[in-house]
């Protein structure tokens, strides 16, 4: 049986040098979790969106 799909926020910190960023479930009372900081680069970007599209 395949899990429904539910909401997830990103919060995304942004600087010129790094991006910070955290996600947290759509239920109250989920967890945050910090996922990263890297570089401000289109390819980090590019890989942040890959990790996010699995979840």
């Amino acid at each position: 049986m395949r899990k429904a799909h539910g909401t997830i926020y990103v919060g995304i910190d942004v600087s010129k040098d790094k991006l910070a960023v955290a996600i947290a479930g759509g239920e109250r009372g989920d967890e945050v979790l910090s996922l990263v900081t890297f570089e401000n680069t289109p390819a980090s970007v590019g890989k942040l969106l890959k990790k996010l599209a699995g979840r």
